[in-house]
């Protein structure tokens, strides 16, 4: 996170000079930035609940706060282009990233007070005397709220507060470059949300660090010239545009290096390459687990050597599993969702195995499933209006501890869908009832959707303003859309009939006309059961044979693709195990089978006045 010259020059006599000649503006070894903010965020939570400065300086000069082998009167000294040594266990330098440096400046000041006096200083003395108090916190804690969303720091207490007024005072504030950052992303003329800050300011000011330009940040938050801050701001968003470009190729090569792999090398996805940007792989690990719902290891190569950055999913413990392979380590470091390591390129393929191995022995061969909190379920959404969605900005600012609300809506059409925004992002309308909903979905497009219009879906969004050309309107935020879970009123009552007839009740001849599969059809929804499920498949059941009658049949044979499968778990082909909403399929296959001799189809054709006819797999 970028930072201004906050606290230079602002007390008295100690003119300290700027942070940025003092240390290393990026990380370049070991953890990235990112692996590191919940490592500060909990450690800058213990400095500030200390009673006194005497107790913050000993966290210091105990190393509890900084996760370096450093103290501050070992930082004090650092030229422009020194390094800081990290501790052993990240194995290498470690260059400071901006965010950490911030919290250096603090600890600094706050520190030198307390030598001057006797240890019993208070930190706002160390910012210019207690009767500025007010004065200094009014001008820097936009910065300040800026850098808590940045480092998704725990929206509790008092950094709520902060957040609160720095996002007030946004407007009012003198740092011309934040304003120019501001104009250049397109955040002006209306209220800054801690949203706005999160998924479009923050992203630009990392953007600096993650492409190895980490000054243009700081620089930009220094300015006080305006047509300096144009410029840098337009080259910070120029950067971010690259940034975001660069992770779509890699995440496109690291989906080709997948095709690869063997099935056991796939409940931990190892993947590494030359030509990958060090300061965005972390970005594409993170992807790669959500897309794939498995731990991801991503490598940049060079020399022989390659430096990684990897994410967890399901709440495995990623710290604990480079632990378990550190012998086929260089060094690594970080927590339980997020870490950095170095390693030998020879040792990828063993350390690959090993990590696979260890990762099926703690969570078992099935793959872990991802589950998303919804907050509340919209039953009624005409009742839905401009106003209320405008009342939930009382709920801000959002962040750690303080989650934006999902809301929900099941079993709605999906009327229409298109690709916007050069084709990354997808826009659709939804309609449930009588009422219809535009939504956006970002970084999806329509062939990673996997729906079709006109089918029945469940989405999660969020609730949210859209403004464009002076109009407003209610738009959903889609965060996940799946074909619908539960039944609709017409796949209800065919789901009932084909359960009658299979309970050994009559049916009329109507209805068997609907349920009887021909031969042909039989023959279809098998060689797409094979394509589908290959060995064993545990899937949503509605999903799945929503999925198969398409495939098979056409949509509007749901009916009898259900039968056809009734009918292969009768006749041994295939087993069925239903949990819940969830079905699991074992193919048996290797058998000839005679299927007239299933009683379904008996009773089917005996609803049909006896019609015969014959069918074999």
């Amino acid at each position: 996170m970028a930072e201004d010259d906050v606290f230079f020059g602002v007390g008295g006599e100690r003119n300290f000079p700027p942070v940025l000649e003092r240390v290393t503006l990026v990380i370049q070894f070991g953890e990235e930035f990112d692996d590191l903010r919940a490592v500060f965020a909990a450690r800058f939570d213990q400095y500030c609940r200390a009673e006194t400065l005497q107790q913050r300086a000993q966290l210091v000069h105990d190393d509890q706060l900084i996760p370096f082998d450093v103290a501050l009167d070992e930082i004090e000294p650092l030229q422009p282009g020194e390094k800081l040594a990290a501790a052993p266990h990240l194995g290498g330098e470690l260059h400071v990233g901006l965010g950490a440096r911030l919290h250096h400046e603090i600890l600094s000041r706050a520190e030198v007070a307390a030598r001057a006096d006797g240890g019993v200083a208070h930190a706002d003395l160390a910012l210019g005397g207690a009767e500025r108090e007010s004065a200094l916190f009014s001008r820097y804690c936009t910065l300040a709220a800026i850098g808590t969303i940045a480092d998704v720091m725990r929206m509790e207490g008092e950094n709520r507060t902060i957040v609160q007024c720095g996002l007030e005072g946004i407007d009012r504030s003198d740092f011309t470059g934040l304003h120019a950052l501001l104009r250049e992303a397109g955040l002006t003329g209306r209220p800054v949300s801690s949203v706005q800050i999160g998924f479009v300011l923050a992203p630009r000011i990392n953007a600096a660090g993650r492409m190895g330009r980490a000054e243009l940040a700081a620089e930009l938050l220094l300015t006080q010239d305006p047509a300096k801050a144009e410029r840098l701001a337009r080259e910070l968003c120029d950067l971010n545009r690259e940034r975001q470009s660069v992770e779509q190729d890699i995440f496109r090569c690291a989906i080709e290096q997948m095709d690869t792999l063997a099935p056991t090398e796939r409940n931990a996805l190892v993947l590494s390459s030359e030509e990958w940007h060090q300061g965005v792989v972390g970005i594409v690990a993170s992807r790669l687990s959500e897309k794939f719902s498995c731990p991801s290891f991503m490598i940049h190569l060079a020399g022989g050597m390659g430096k990684g950055s990897c994410r967890s999913y399901g709440g495995f413990n990623l710290f604990a599993a480079l632990e378990a392979c550190s012998d086929l380590l260089v060094g690594f470091g970080g927590h339980e969702l997020a870490a950095g390591f170095t390693i030998k390129e020879e040792n990828i393929p063993a350390f690959r195995k090993r990590i696979n191995q260890y990762v099926r022995t703690h969570c078992g061969d099935s793959a872990p499933v991802s589950s998303l909190e919804i907050d509340a379920a919209l039953t009624r959404p005409s009742l839905i209006t401009l106003q209320e969605v405008e009342e939930l900005s009382r709920l801000e600012p959002y962040g750690a501890g303080n989650n934006r609300p999902v809301f929900c809506l099941c079993g709605a059409r999906l009327e229409s869908m298109q690709s916007v925004g050069q084709n990354k992002h997808l826009k659709l309308r939804l309609q449930k009832g009588h009422t219809s909903f535009d939504g956006i979905f970002f970084s999806v497009t329509p062939a990673e959707c996997g729906l079709t219009v006109g089918e029945r879906v469940d989405a999660a969004f969020y609730l949210q303003v859209n403004e464009f050309r002076g109009s407003r309107s209610l738009q959903l935020q889609l965060v996940d859309l799946r074909s619908a879970h539960d039944p609709g009123a017409r796949e209800a009552e065919q789901l009932e009939l084909c359960r009658t007839l299979i309970r050994g009740g009559g049916v009329s001849a109507k209805d068997a006309a609907k349920l009887l599969p021909s031969r042909e059809q039989f023959v279809r929804v098998w060689r797409a059961l094979e394509r589908e499920v290959g060995g064993t498949l545990t899937s949503p059941e509605l999903p799945f044979l929503r999925r198969l009658s398409a495939e098979a049949l056409g949509a509007e044979s749901f009916p009898r693709t259900v039968m056809c499968l009734a009918v292969f778990a009768e006749r041994g082909l295939v087993t069925v195990e239903r949990h819940d909403k969830y079905i699991t399929l074992r193919l048996t296959g290797g058998k000839r089978v005679d299927l007239d001799a299933s009683p379904y189809l008996c009773a089917l054709r005996e609803g049909l006045d006896g019609t015969k006819g014959g069918s074999s797999v």
